[in-house]
């Protein structure tokens, strides 16, 4: 009986599937996923029945070859105008080592947003170190002058 167990044990693992848990399968997407487009919409409420209304939001979603997020960028569909960019770096272990964020700074333009497609004015850049084990331990946020605008360790 103990050889059968083993057996059957070895079998199911040898033809077990072995899933590495990625960005992609967070989102429970299957495939080589290379981009995905979220839209989010208004809700309109009417009396015990609900209907999709104006677009709210839009990102369209970069992945690398490995299924993790390479570059998000996100929309506002109330004015229509683009909102910010996100660039993804990671290490061989799949660890974020820094994230770049990118702006469209409104205060600073003179201009209409709607008018503003492709002007990223301003920039942050979060930067991590991991442990041995992959573990987070350190934090740094630079601002748009690449100031070290604050740290945190772990």
């Amino acid at each position: 009986m103990k050889i059968l167990t083993i057996i059957c044990f070895s079998i199911f693992f040898l033809f077990a599937e072995n899933v590495i848990e990625n960005d992609v399968t967070k989102k429970k997407l299957t495939g080589n996923v290379k981009t995905l487009t979220e839209i989010e919409y208004v809700t309109i409420d009417k009396i015990g029945e609900t209907k999709k209304g104006k677009i709210e939001s839009k990102n369209v979603i970069q992945y690398n070859e490995k299924g993790y997020q390479t570059e998000v960028i996100a929309y506002k569909y109330r004015d229509g105008y683009l909102h910010r960019k996100v660039i993804i770096k990671y290490d061989d272990k799949g660890n974020i080592v820094e994230e770049s964020v990118y702006y469209v700074d409104f205060r600073y333009l003179n201009v209409d947003p709607r008018h503003s497609e492709g002007r990223l004015e301003s920039k942050d850049i979060f930067k991590y170190q991991y442990d041995d084990k992959g573990k987070m331990i350190e934090e740094r946020h630079y601002n748009k002058d690449s100031i070290v605008d604050s740290k945190n360790t772990f």
